[in-house]
């Protein structure tokens, strides 16, 4: 546990995942203090938030607000224990809240879908794996359900909760206006560009277009993910609290920078797409060079896929079970 400034600490967590292996867990010192998410759930990880309350000086029972960025597991994991120590009310977005209440249900059908995929048995027994740690999970109600434009009042600092949809469609960012701090989740990270995509749909590939639709707490959307970025430079801020990586000092360089690598994979696609019709395999090996960790760059590569597909530049057409991609535009 560190004091990254005045009345704000930060709890850093291991997590498993290649690539991320970090969380930060926010605690404010304030008249109602709040923690911003809580990590997968696993006994270390509550352990180090409950010890990291303690040593910021506040008690467990005076925590007033358990504040979750967003659905995906690793944001609200240990809401349901942190909750039953500390009393806190659980807030998230309303467009998060189902996704996280029904959690369990969610992995059952990713359990029956994973069992209908014809891959390799290793493959299929790691996905397995995966979602019998997803089921151990522990679930809680989320008390209030927020929207964009309301505010969390701590007592001595108020958060505004700014929308931000896209790398989750119930994503919220925390804002402090006075003190221009921005809590960010995993809209804008401290390194690197966040995951948005298609989320476990890059697994499914192959079953259909219509499983890759299928909706859930890992289903993104890369046109929303872009206007929400936007949406942040409309905002005085002067500091960025990412959910992984270090404090941001200069937000609007990072934000435009994030914005920048977003649309630059974009134009490649679209380059490789001008020389003719493919399937997502050679988009990926072209997009990145190596089709290493193909459920992620699947997930995310259609991710840019079904964005210019909505807009009407891309279409697809299913060919003996393999989807091709084609331009439409002139």
């Amino acid at each position: 546990m560190e004091r990254v400034f005045d009345r704000v600490y930060r709890v850093i967590l291991p997590l498993p995942f290649r690539g991320v292996n970090t969380l930060n867990v926010y605690l404010l010192k304030e008249e109602k203090p709040a923690i911003i998410d809580t990590g997968l759930g696993d006994q270390l990880s509550i352990e180090k938030v409950l010890q990291g309350i303690k040593d910021a000086g506040v008690g467990l029972e005076d925590v007033e607000y358990i504040l979750t960025t967003h659905e995906h597991i690793e944001h609200f994991g240990g809401n349901r224990e942190i909750k039953e120590k500390t009393g806190a009310e659980v807030c998230a977005h309303s467009a998060a809240a189902d996704s996280i209440e029904h959690f369990h249900e969610s992995v059952l059908e990713l359990g029956r879908l994973v069992e209908k995929m014809e891959i390799p048995r290793v493959e299929k027994e790691m996905l397995k794996m995966a979602i019998r740690a997803n089921i151990m999970v522990k679930t809680v109600k989320v008390d209030r359900r927020l929207e964009d434009g309301d505010t969390v009042n701590l007592g001595s600092r108020e958060l505004r909760v700014i929308h931000t949809p896209g790398h989750s469609m119930g994503h919220v960012c925390f804002y402090d206006e006075a003190d221009k701090v921005l809590f960010t989740g995993d809209h804008v990270l401290g390194e690197g560009t966040p995951f948005v995509g298609a989320g476990f749909g890059g697994a499914f590939y192959g079953l259909g277009m219509e499983r890759l639709r299928f909706r859930g707490w890992f289903e993104g959307d890369l046109a929303l993910y872009i206007e929400s970025l936007k949406k942040l430079l409309n905002l005085e801020v002067k500091t960025i609290l990412p959910a992984h990586g270090g404090v941001v000092s200069d937000p609007y360089k990072r934000i435009n920078e994030t914005l920048k690598r977003k649309l630059f994979r974009e134009r490649k696609l679209l380059r490789i797409l001008r020389k003719g019709r493919t399937d997502l395999d050679s988009i990926i090996e072209k997009l990145y060079g190596q089709v290493a960790d193909k459920y992620i760059l699947r997930g995310s590569t259609l991710g840019y896929l079904s964005k210019l597909i909505k807009e009407g530049k891309v279409s697809f057409t299913l060919e003996e079970g393999k989807i091709y991609f084609e331009l439409t535009e002139a």
